[in-house]
């Protein structure tokens, strides 16, 4: 990760659970839920606010989180405070994933909601992969999902309305999109712009990051090495296959 990626999840950390939280079309906690259930030890690189760590603390042992962005551990961290239910401790680490130290080993690690995709460099990426081994116990695994790559035409006329969505407020948030290619990595801008009940204009929130999305081919490459074998794979988070899926989730162990 960089800076401004953080920056950015700093700036709309208590609007995510209404933005990219509800982007998701497929079931891609009930996939990590099945990917961890019953595991003794789960690292979750990425947290952000707890779309994902919370529903499986409850099926795992211990789960640390980490993430670059304090807003958004604030943001989970009120979530389990305020929980009705009875939610597992999760342990809670603001860190960025090119720079994981942890003094703890686990039975799995996953990077998901395509969050490598912000690692725009192979050498990044690799990087990171490295970083985990000394994490993993033996037999341990990692997961990766990423956007798989797709052509973005230059809008011609810039910015897009992307959504118009209700907030618990009762107001509503508006956000507009802008992609531009910058060869393999995509420059993405985004506005955002708050309303309250009555329809005024109370917040605009503009952000930027680049996103570098990767092939399944060259995930699998970057595993392998780094040291890993993969052991499985999937498109969508198992409800689809190769073609035109969006995502791309890949399974690895350490080579003995």
């Amino acid at each position: 990760m960089n800076s401004s990626v953080s920056k950015n999840y700093d700036l709309i950390a208590s609007i995510f659970d209404q933005d990219m939280a509800l982007n998701m079309r497929f079931n891609d906690v009930g996939f990590y839920l099945d990917r961890v259930a019953g595991k003794s030890s789960v690292l979750e690189v990425g947290c952000g606010t707890g779309r994902i760590s919370i529903p499986i603390s409850k099926v795992c042992g211990e789960l640390v989180g980490i993430d670059a962005s304090v807003p958004m551990l604030l943001e989970l961290r009120k979530k389990l405070h305020d929980a009705s239910d009875d939610i597992p401790d999760i342990q809670l680490v603001a860190m960025d994933a090119s720079a994981i130290v942890l003094q703890k080993k686990f039975d799995y690690i996953f990077f998901g909601f395509s969050s490598i995709n912000y690692l725009t460099h192979p050498e990044q990426v690799k990087n990171f992969l490295l970083s985990l081994k000394p994490l993993l116990n033996d037999g341990g695994c990692v997961l990766l999902d990423a956007f798989t790559p797709k052509p973005v035409a230059r809008l011609a006329t810039g910015w897009t309305d992307d959504y118009v969505r209700s907030v618990p407020s009762g107001g509503l948030l508006k956000r507009f999109k802008r992609i531009t290619p910058e060869g393999d990595i995509n420059f993405i801008q985004r506005r955002y712009e708050e309303y309250s009940v009555q329809g005024d204009l109370e917040r605009v929130i503009n952000t930027e990051s680049r996103i570098r999305p990767y092939t399944p081919d060259e995930l699998c490459s970057f595993l392998q090495a780094t040291g890993f074998k993969v052991s499985a794979e999937w498109w969508n988070y198992g409800e689809g296959d190769g073609a035109g899926a969006d995502f791309y989730s890949v399974e690895a162990m350490l080579v003995q």
